[in-house]
């Protein structure tokens, strides 16, 4: 039996990269999956290549750095399953840029994705996890969070909230069989990391180590 039979696992940011190879890891797995990205069209295409009869697999398009689309993306996944046991915030935002060349737009939006929207999954999967006896939220952050780099400072205090967050609600949700976890990759290869690599000046960092399937077999490690 795969390790994850008939689990509903939850996958933001799940339209391409880590999210859709995570996605398709999963239903390999035995997981029924809701696949969430703001765009529909790449949710489709991802959808279809781990589900095509879409028995096992809910398309989901939200935009979780905002709270109706977080709200929305929870009851979507109940309406169709029933019930939540694997989330897994994979969904995230970032700029490289001098901190004096950095928007205030370009920081909200960072922390609104990176951290507030995995602030807000929290508060939304905690009772319905209770209810139903437990369940595990996976949240992705990054090396980048550990260390101060030049050009990354906006988008690794993000990361390092994320991680002290995700710290926090494990403290919290020990006695309630939640589990929160954090999976910190380096550099991954995927769209992010080419537009960042054309930057002025790109540091050792931006050079991909890791792949997205890599990235995901680490997630779904966890989740088993």
């Amino acid at each position: 039996m795969a390790l994850l039979t008939d689990k509903v696992a939850v996958v933001t940011g799940a339209s391409r990269g880590v999210g859709a190879a995570t996605a398709r890891l999963l239903a390999a797995e035995g997981a029924r999956v809701v696949l969430c990205a703001r765009r529909r069209e790449g949710l489709e295409q991802a959808a279809h290549t781990l589900d095509p009869d879409g028995s096992r697999c809910l398309i989901a398009p939200a935009d979780v750095g905002t709270l109706d689309g977080m709200k929305g993306l929870v009851d979507a996944a109940l309406g169709r399953f029933g019930r939540i046991d694997l989330f897994i915030n994979n969904a995230g935002a970032g700029v490289r840029k001098p901190i004096e060349e950095t928007t205030e737009g370009e920081w909200d939006l960072m922390f609104a994705v990176n951290v507030k929207a995995v602030f807000r999954s929290l508060r939304e999967l905690i009772p319905v996890m209770r209810r139903q006896g437990g369940g595990h939220i996976i949240n992705v952050s990054s090396m980048a969070s550990t260390a101060g780099q030049p050009t990354l400072g906006p988008y690794a205090a993000s990361k390092a909230a994320l991680n002290l967050l995700t710290e926090s609600a494990g403290e919290e949700l020990r006695n309630d069989n939640i589990k929160v976890s954090l999976v910190m990759p380096g550099s991954i290869a995927t769209n992010f990391l080419a537009r960042v690599a054309a930057d002025r000046n790109p540091s050792p960092a931006a050079k991909p180590r890791l792949t997205p399937e890599q990235v995901a077999a680490m997630i779904v490690a966890i989740a088993a």
